[in-house]
């Protein structure tokens, strides 16, 4: 097993560099929003240990799961995912400019 700079288990092919960019966005989305991982747990009815995992990328959002979040951070579910599909028009397997998800050109 590899791990990247940061302990992350890396070669694992359901956290790709898409799904990275989807949880930038969220995390950014909570942050703006002035929301704590506590705070956005109580919202959703989850764990800050829930938050926390999604945002350190060692739990996996589901669609479900993904539109509460949107909707707790009042934000637009489908512009989140314009903004990642916008990130990542080089298609799938391609590493996303990181820098998009906070150029300030999405709905959070």
């Amino acid at each position: 097993m590899t791990y990247n700079e940061v302990g992350l288990r890396t070669g694992n092919r359901l956290f790709t560099d898409q799904y990275a960019v989807l949880v930038d966005l969220l995390r950014t989305a909570r942050e703006r929003s002035g929301l704590s991982q506590r705070g956005l747990g109580e919202r959703i009815g989850r764990s800050p240990s829930h938050i926390c995992m999604i945002e350190r990328r060692q739990r996996r959002v589901e669609v479900v799961e993904f539109i509460l979040i949107a909707q707790a951070l009042e934000c637009d579910p489908l512009e989140l995912i314009r903004t990642l599909m916008g990130d990542n028009q080089a298609g799938p397997g391609s590493a996303p400019d990181r820098a998009k998800p906070d150029r300030g050109h999405h709905a959070i």
